[in-house]
Parts: structure tokens; sequence; C-alpha cells
């Protein structure tokens, strides 16, 4: 099966998911920007050669589109450019990457989505179209849309994709009351976590885990260290102690704090040692922080992807508020016993049996630890 342009269908879809792999790379990395992938694809020789590859790089810039293009050279005329996102057509801090492709003389563009922002959203593609190029879009969809989830999440709907990660031990535990940090799953998925960690723009905790386990929250991993993401802590009373891990590191590693209005003043008082960033958030009728809220502020500061590592509280609360995008649960072979503290009240676990909102979407085996990888069933995401 072939299309318009007489290549297979088949070859289409091999280099495009080729593309959301290259996106894959720096996902988490690129701030406000999503993360694209692009390859150039020479078709003249008697089987396709792949010319030039780029992905968008840390900080945003350069654009996947250019450093791609830059890696072909002349090799780019006539090529087909395979872009998991539609080339941007205005000029921000760099040119329009669909100019650069005109100029490169890209005979063919296969884009898998067309972006939201309303500053490009078909405009790239008209922008191609009009200078001659042919334009086939929707190959690799689904891939493309996960790559680049929180990207489209944001600019869609106003918040970021929120990633939910849960340890649970045999007996449904996620740790031992007042016990603090309890090791529940080995040193394999203890990696796992940290590289998780490296493709995030936050990592965000609540007031009961800072206090009781101290966490640094970073990337430990060799080579990945300067990807640990900002930290964020969800203290509605503004507790979070000035001697903290967190409060010691934020000089390295950006931190804040998001309090009740009313307890503002005083966790800048408390953290004014310190490099922390004490914010306000409205609170809930039940007195607590709104979630809503906190999320639409993340999406205002151009924060595409937060991984929750919180306990029990506000697991429960995000889940309760259907505000958990991927749902990822490490299950250990061992067991707690006694003491434990239950991943969940009974209640709220025995409502989500009832409302199938996730669906597995991957499973693997970590030594004695399993991850479970779930999805939101509707999610809604631009194509």
């Amino acid at each position: 099966m072939s299309n318009s342009s007489g290549i297979s269908w088949e070859v289409d879809q091999r280099f495009m998911a080729a593309a959301v792999r290259l996106g894959d790379k720096n996902k988490g990395r690129t701030g406000s920007n999503p993360s694209v992938g692009c390859i150039i694809v020479n078709t003249e020789h008697p089987f396709p050669v792949v010319a030039g590859r780029g992905v968008t790089a840390p900080g945003g810039r350069p654009h996947a589109e250019v450093l791609a293009l830059a890696e072909a050279g002349p090799d780019a005329r006539g090529a087909t450019a395979y872009v998991t996102l539609e080339p941007c057509s205005h000029t921000g801090k760099t040119g329009p990457c669909a100019e650069a492709l005109i100029e490169a003389g890209i005979s063919r563009v296969v884009v898998a989505i067309k972006d939201p922002d309303i500053r490009v959203s078909g405009q790239g593609i008209a922008q191609l179209e009009n200078a001659g190029i042919l334009v086939e879009t929707g190959i690799g969809i689904k891939h493309s849309q996960l790559s680049m989830a929180g990207y489209l999440k944001r600019t869609q709907y106003g918040r970021p994709w929120l990633t939910l990660k849960l340890a649970i031990s045999q007996d449904g535990y996620i740790g031992r009351s007042g016990a603090g940090n309890t090791p529940i799953t080995g040193e394999n998925v203890r990696h796992i976590v940290h590289a998780l960690r490296s493709h995030q723009d936050v990592i965000m905790i609540g007031a009961g885990t800072a206090l009781l386990d101290d966490p640094m929250l970073d990337v430990r991993l060799p080579g990945l260290e300067k990807y640990s993401p900002a930290r964020t802590v969800l203290d509605g009373s503004g507790g979070l102690s000035k001697y903290s891990r967190l409060a010691q590191s934020s000089a390295t590693i950006q931190t804040s704090v998001i309090v009740r209005e009313s307890n503002c003043q005083r966790a800048i008082d408390q953290l004014r040692s310190t490099d922390i960033d004490v914010t306000s958030c409205k609170i809930n009728t039940t007195g607590q922080l709104d979630l809503h809220s906190v999320l639409a502020s993340f999406a205002a500061d151009g924060i595409n992807n937060v991984l929750c590592e919180g306990g029990a509280r506000i697991s429960e609360a995000l889940l309760r508020l259907d505000l958990v995008d991927e749902l990822v649960i490490f299950r250990s072979s061992n067991n707690i016993g006694k003491g434990g503290l239950a991943a969940m009240p009974d209640e709220i676990a025995e409502y989500w049996k009832k409302q199938v909102r996730f669906s597995l979407e991957n499973v693997e085996q970590f030594g004695a630890d399993t991850m479970f990888v779930y999805l939101r069933n509707q999610l809604c995401l631009p194509e």
C-alpha cells in the first residue's frame, strides 16, 4: 500500500516511529517547547537512506528540523522530512522551521500531529504546501501523542500531563506507619524511577512525604544528574523545615512550596535563608489546596510534565478528582505486614474498581518487582 508520493505506508510508519523515538530522548528537558523528533530521508536511492536526524535540544532550541537539516546538508534537497509535530511557521527566538525546510529543498513532509498552538495550528502546513511541498499528515498519531502528551495537554487544556507513581508491596502497602521512607522495591526499580524523573519538568509531593521521608527527589544516575527536574511541595500549612534536604539543596535544584495564602508569610520567613520559591494557592471547600489551581499554575509557567511521588493522601485526591493521566505502579514481591500504610482508603479503592478509567498499557519485570503502566482511557489529545 502506497501513498500519493509512491512511498509505501509501511516505510512512512517505520520512519515516523524512529522520529518518535528521537523525540522521546529529550522529553521533559525542552522547557515549554515539545520534544520533537525529525528524520530526513533521501528516497532517490534504490532504498530509503537517512540523511539527517534531529531532536529538540535541551532548553527548547534549536528545533528538531533545524538540527536534522544541518546534519543532512545538501542531501536534504529532494528528500522527505518525517516530523512528529507540525513545523512552526512563526518567528520566535529562532526562524520558522517551515521556512528552513523550504529553503533546504525538501520535497515532501510527513507530519504526525498538527500543532495546537494558535501561532502555528495549520499555518506551518499551509506554508509548506504553498511552496509546492507535498504534505502528508496523520502518520503515527498515537505514539506521537504520547511522546508529546505534556505539551499537547497544556496547550489544549491548560494543565500539564500528570503521572502518578506508586510503589506498592505484595500485601498492598506503600510504607509503614511512623517509619519514614520504607524501601519497597529493589535497586533495579530505583534506577527506572530516576530515569523517569529525568524526563519530567516537575516532581510534586505533599507535606507529609516531605516531613516523613525527607527526600531529595533528584536524579542520581551517572550522566543524567543535570536533568534533575524542579521540585514542588504542596504544603498548605507552610511548615517545611529549612533544614530539610529539599531546602538545603534548593540552591542547586529549583524548589518551590505552595501554601495557603494565610500561611504564605510564615513560610517565607521560615525559608528565608534558602532559595525556595514560596507561592500561595486558593483552597477548596474542605480547606485543602485546590489541585485544579495548582496544575493550572504549572501550565501557566509553561510546565508540560509533572510526576507525583506523594503519599496516600495526595494520590487519593488526584485520583478522586480525575487529574491523573498516567499511573505507574511498581509492585514488589515483598510484604510489609503489621503497621503497613494502605495505598488508598478501602472505599476509594472500591470506587476505582467500579470506575474503569485506565487501561493497562505496559508490563515489565525488574528482578522481583513488576512495573504496570496505565493510561487514562479518554486521552482527548489533539490530532
